[in-house]
């Protein structure tokens, strides 16, 4: 093997093991809406034990509403979501909001 094969190949691992390990900081909460905040791009969910828990969707992030892309404006409280999100200090940033609607 080519030592430009080895490198490329050594490359790949690490960009391979640098996804893994972002994903696994990566957290899930689920819960009902209590609040939409869209000009502080804020949304307070109540998880199952009546805990409310305060995210902030990233400027990148994403709302999924009834599998299309919506706008954070578009949840009401009572909606059932789940919410992809990690820590910045004491902050939650969200980088995708799902939500079924019937």
């Amino acid at each position: 093997m080519s030592r430009s094969c080895r490198i490329a190949l050594g490359g790949l691992v690490l960009v391979m093991l640098a996804g893994l390990a972002a994903s696994a900081w990566a957290a899930e909460a689920s819960g009902r809406v209590k609040g939409v905040f869209p000009d502080k791009r804020e949304l307070i969910v109540a998880d199952s034990k009546g805990k409310d828990w305060t995210f902030i969707l990233a400027k990148d992030g994403k709302v999924i509403l009834n599998d299309a892309e919506r706008k954070l404006e578009d949840l009401q409280p009572g909606d059932v979501v789940e919410v992809t999100h990690q820590s910045q200090g004491e902050k939650l940033i969200a980088s995708l909001v799902r939500c079924k609607r019937d």
